[in-house]
């Protein structure tokens, strides 16, 4: 994914290596890099500081703008505009990367494997909503998992479930997932910013409605140049969601990137490792510069 808050570009995806390359050391450091910048989104980070109010909008000045980008999460991986608007606002997942790089529930509340890890059960959470109104059921889950499966995917999450050999709802907050074979580290790959869940329809979501369980809906959008989001009210996660609203803007050229967030275009900007590299002495840390004359919501 080319998210870039400290990712350089020419590195491979979790989406682009198989399971049996991934350690789940290896699958948490990199998750939790890529989820930088979606993390920012909520309010920089899932849990707020006493004095945080809510309100006001956060600009980011993002790359890789795409003018053939699309809503579809199978395709996610070209566009930051995708992936922090879809991954870092409308949508969550079964499970997330904190940013202290450990796993936890996210749309699950809780999760357990068997003693061969081959069987996995996870119970969803109770009372969450999609920005349609619709409660999240196992068959949201068990749909939005399996638009990556199958032999027509040609979905860039394909080799991450590969392993699945059946998904099913058992009840309306029950999922379970049967692998081809054990994998002690099977809920790390929920993680994978293309593993969002959306509202099911006689067993597909339509990706093009952009409907999610995320703090956020589409205000405006402007196919790879710029994405505008609005809060909803009655968002499951309490402390996130802080901005009233965010814009994420495609500015591809480096340098002005650079120069967005010391201006009035973006209050936060994401920066390529190499731009930086030459000003900072630890180019492995996120690479997201913000103004100094940004307002905290």
């Amino acid at each position: 994914m080319c998210f870039s808050w400290g990712v350089p570009r020419e590195d491979k995806t979790m989406a682009q290596t198989s399971q049996a390359a991934i350690s789940r050391r290896q699958f948490g450091r990199m998750a939790a890099t890529l989820g930088a910048g979606a993390a920012l989104l909520p309010f920089v980070g899932g849990v707020a500081r006493a004095e945080s109010k809510r309100g006001g909008r956060l600009r980011i000045g993002a790359n890789g703008s795409n003018a053939s980008e699309s809503w579809d999460p199978a395709t996610w991986g070209v566009s930051i505009i995708m992936g922090l608007g879809g991954f870092g606002c409308i949508y969550n997942n079964l499970v997330e990367i904190g940013s202290d790089g450990v796993l936890k529930p996210e749309l699950a509340e809780s999760y357990e494997a068997a003693p061969d890890a081959k069987t996995w059960t996870f119970k969803l959470r109770s009372g969450v909503t999609f920005s349609n109104g619709k409660t999240l059921t196992a068959d949201d889950v068990v749909a939005s998992i399996n638009h990556h499966r199958g032999p027509d995917s040609k979905s860039s999450a394909k080799p991450i479930v590969e392993g699945i050999a059946n998904i099913k709802s058992d009840g309306s907050n029950t999922v379970v997932v049967e692998l081809s074979s054990g994998n002690a580290d099977f809920a790390y790959l929920l993680s994978d910013y293309h593993l969002v869940i959306g509202p099911a329809d006689n067993g597909k979501v339509d990706w093009m409605a952009h409907i999610g369980t995320g703090g956020y809906t589409v205000a405006e959008y402007d196919v790879g140049n710029r994405l505008l989001l609005k809060r909803r009210d009655g968002y499951w996660k309490p402390n996130a969601a802080w901005f009233d609203e965010v814009e994420i803007i495609g500015i591809d050229d480096v340098a002005a990137r650079m120069n967005a967030a010391s201006s009035t275009l973006a209050d936060i900007s994401a920066q390529s490792l190499r731009a930086l590299s030459a000003g900072r002495s630890n180019p492995s840390s996120a690479a997201m510069t913000a103004s100094s004359r940004k307002k905290a919501a």
